[in-house]
């Protein structure tokens, strides 16, 4: 049988044992009750656990927003009695010709369509030369009429006249004896006319990344309680803007994380060159970083325990502690001793090596 455990549960310090001992025993403490909380843990052997150090780590959540604009150019031909008389004005640049009002950075996307009239013009119909009309495509018309089928120029052969044509002609089925046919491209109108509209779209590109120097979990860094560390926005931003200026005022001086560098890295390679060969622009950037504060605790047990994560720590352990985003305490651990599971009672958990916690 498979037994899946979570790896937090919420310390409620308040009810923890009152104790003089030293801060190490608080975190042993701690941790003790959270093992404790597993159905399937045994906390036997932290007992005789040691605390071999506590030391302060930084996690850092970095959310990155861009708003990415595209734009394309649509023209219409519909058919047209209209003629267009003043001179075609030609567009240059859909991208500096043009200005829109950006929105506000969202998940949605949205989009503006602008109609540029100035630009409308008329051409003629190629098919009809801008008449309307094209020539009766019956073969044997001749100016709407076509020679009888039942007589000679109108006599049949007993020398009696014709009672279903005219002098040996009758009017054409094709075109109904007009010669001629509206022109089916452009529906009789002998013109197009041509306008352009200008689409313009912008979506938000969201990306969120971590670092840390410590071994938590994006999602626990996530739902933990950080502060706000910066925070910017930059409009207008483009492609060729320099991030290293944008993120040059970013303090990470007090930290071995090197927050600024990794930005940059991210926003080169999960941004820029993802986009840089797409026809879109950027147009505007905001970066907020959070900082989260906690401590890893490395312990050991006795030497018959080994580190189910990393056996070649041997029974050496660590775990952290850190406050979710409602302030309770918060304990993250992923290298209990695999033979400490606690599923053949108290006295036989220690050597019940074929148990594997998921």
């Amino acid at each position: 049988m498979s037994n899946k455990v979570h790896t937090e549960v919420i310390i409620d310090a308040s009810k923890l044992p009152s104790t003089t001992n030293s801060e190490t025993s608080k975190h042993l403490l701690d941790y003790k009750k959270f093992i404790d909380s597993k159905s399937l843990y045994y906390s036997g052997p932290l007992n005789n656990a040691k605390i071999r150090s506590i030391q302060p780590k930084v996690a850092y959540q970095c959310k990155m927003n861009i708003l990415m604009e595209e734009r394309e150019l649509i023209w219409s031909k519909k058919p047209s009695k209209k003629r267009q008389n003043h001179c075609i004005q030609p567009i240059f640049d859909i991208w500096s010709d043009y200005q829109f009002q950006l929105p506000l950075l969202s998940d949605k996307k949205s989009e503006q369509k602008r109609s540029l009239t100035e630009h409308d013009y008329t051409t003629n119909c190629e098919a009809c030369q801008g008449q309307g009309s094209i020539n009766c495509t019956n073969h044997r018309c001749i100016n709407g009429s076509e020679k009888c089928l039942s007589c000679t120029q109108g006599r049949k052969s007993d020398g009696t006249q014709c009672p279903s044509c005219k002098n040996g002609l009758v009017n054409c089925k094709t075109c109904n004896g007009k010669g001629r046919l509206q022109c089916t491209k452009c529906e009789g109108c002998g013109a197009f006319y041509n306008s352009a509209v200008l689409h313009v779209s912008w979506e938000t590109r969201i990306s969120t990344w971590y670092y840390q120097n410590s071994f938590l979990p994006e999602e626990k860094i996530a739902q933990a309680d950080k502060i706000s560390l910066w925070s910017k926005s930059e409009t207008p931003w483009t492609k060729e803007s320099t991030i290293e200026d944008f993120v040059h005022t970013i303090n990470d001086q007090n930290s071995n994380v090197p927050l600024k560098a990794n930005v940059i890295k991210d926003y080169k390679e999960k941004h820029l060159n993802e986009t840089i060969n797409l026809k879109n622009k950027m147009r505007r950037l905001i970066c907020d970083i959070e900082r989260l504060d906690f401590e890893e605790i490395e312990y050991i047990l006795e030497s018959k325990y080994l580190n189910k994560h990393d056996p070649s720590k041997g029974n050496k352990f660590r775990f952290c502690q850190y406050k979710d985003a409602q302030g309770h305490d918060i304990i993250y651990e992923n290298d209990y001793p695999l033979n400490s599971c606690g599923c053949m009672g108290g006295c036989c958990a220690c050597y019940n090596c074929s148990c594997t916690i998921l």
